[in-house]
């Protein structure tokens, strides 16, 4: 990050935040919206795919872009999971889960990476393999990883920032890492046969949720429609 303001009184957070020449805090919701689409990915705790959907999906999906055979056999490669293209994510074991949620963020070919507890659900191998990978991706992408391993952030992180008692400490100097990049705020559009997809793996594993959710799209457009009329 090129540069990060913060203060902190009485609870509050007030600042600001550049990335890359951009002062995010200038920017409108909607400009928000498309610049976490667009540039960050993220990581989770949990891996927060579609279970029922295989892993090639996973990946395709949340992308704005087609790609190719190559590129998906490519980075199956490089995370050590090529032939699982079309296995379906809920036979996965959760060590492959959050290595397939980091492959996701990494084709979105995002200017940095958040990643929030990725370890936190998994065993000591794997959370050393992942780390390993984020590490590696380090190298060409920003990467910043919220955890509570504190052997893991000084065996594999290059900064340290710790909370503790609601006191931020910078224990190591954080590299500067920007690049300048010019802002890309076009929205994120996702195909009809994407969102065909998405909406068909909501209905097998919440349908009454996606009903209520239907049913209050309409009477707020019903409402709309009123108010237009009134």
């Amino acid at each position: 990050m090129k540069r990060v303001e913060h203060h902190i009184k009485k609870g509050r957070l007030n600042g600001s935040i550049e990335f890359n020449g951009l002062q995010l805090e200038k920017l409108s919701s909607k400009e928000l919206g498309s610049y976490r689409a667009r540039s960050i990915g993220f990581v989770f705790q949990e891996s927060n795919l579609f279970d029922d959907l295989s892993v090639e999906d996973n990946l395709t999906i949340p992308v704005d872009r087609k790609i190719s055979k190559a590129e998906i056999e490519s980075i199956l490669k490089r995370f050590d999971l090529f032939g699982l293209e079309k296995q379906k994510v809920n036979t996965l074991s959760g060590g492959e889960k959050q290595r397939v949620a980091i492959m996701r963020a990494v084709l979105k070919n995002p200017e940095m990476i958040l990643c929030d507890e990725p370890t936190g659900s998994l065993d000591e191998e794997n959370s050393k393999n992942i780390f390993t990978i984020l590490k590696n991706f380090s190298k060409e992408k920003l990467v910043i990883v919220v955890s509570h391993d504190r052997k893991s952030a000084e065996d594999f992180g290059d900064g340290i920032i710790e909370i503790k008692d609601g006191v931020i400490n910078l224990n190591n100097e954080l590299k500067d890492t920007s690049d300048n990049k010019e802002n890309n705020k076009k929205q994120l559009k996702i195909s009809f046969r994407k969102q065909l997809k998405i909406a068909f793996s909501l209905m097998k594993k919440r349908p009454l949720r996606l009903v209520l959710m239907f049913l209050i799209s309409i009477i707020q457009q019903k409402k709309r429609f009123n108010r237009f009329f009134a």
